[in-house]
């Protein structure tokens, strides 16, 4: 079980729920400094072609959930999608449309991902909507990823640094989802840490769960 730190709100998980996944150092250093990673532009220029730091050097919370994006497209296919705000919408006529203008921006995204979740997708956001704990722009706790496959493969992502946890936000959204279309809505919780370092004594890279998805895809 998880315990939380009320003072901080951060939800500690033992780090065995984890997936453990190795980025190369010099990433962070050039994303530090001008914000892309032209090595991910290089490799995948649908992915990361759009990717813009108006500021100029990346902040380090985004450069954990767009390296996890990167090394998911290299090492297993896996696409990805990020700053969904599925939970901003409103409900007009027993209709669920999109709520201002991130909403609007977002239906492009919605739209990918309710086309590998299928009814899923609406089931979740109707949830969201209904349960409010996804603030004014609908992101409040949503997680950072959301990961699809051309094989129908989706699941949703956390990305965490190497002491970095999760919050009481993130965890009601996380349980909404779970309630709303079962356990496969639980997000992944992923450490994201440089090639030299190694995870806890003890600890596999991939939980269970992560592989049986992995391997029920090669199977299938």
């Amino acid at each position: 079980m998880c315990s939380t730190n009320r003072r901080r709100r951060a939800i500690a998980c033992p780090p065995e729920q984890f997936e453990y996944f190795r980025f190369r150092p010099e990433w962070q250093d050039e994303w530090r400094q001008t914000g892309p990673v032209q090595e991910w532009r290089r490799r995948f220029p649908d992915q990361f072609g759009a990717l813009v730091n108006s500021k100029g050097q990346g902040t380090s919370g985004s450069f954990f959930q767009y390296a996890l994006s990167f090394i998911l497209l290299r090492d297993y296919g896996i696409d990805s999608v990020t700053w969904m705000h599925m939970g901003c919408v409103a409900l007009r006529e027993a209709i669920l449309v999109p709520k201002g203008t991130t909403g609007r921006k977002c239906e492009p995204l919605w739209n990918v991902m309710r086309k590998y979740m299928g009814n899923d997708f609406d089931q979740l956001q109707t949830a969201l909507c209904d349960s409010g704990v996804s603030g004014k722009r609908g992101g409040t706790g949503e997680p950072d990823l959301f990961c699809f496959r051309g094989d129908g493969l989706w699941f949703f992502a956390e990305a965490k640094s190497r002491n970095d946890h999760y919050h009481q936000a993130q965890k009601e959204w996380f349980d909404v989802a779970e309630i709303a279309i079962g356990a496969r809505a639980r997000p992944f919780l992923c450490r994201v840490i440089p090639e030299s370092d190694s995870q806890p004594l003890g600890c596999p890279s991939h939980t269970d769960q992560w592989n049986a998805m992995i391997k029920s895809t090669i199977d299938s």
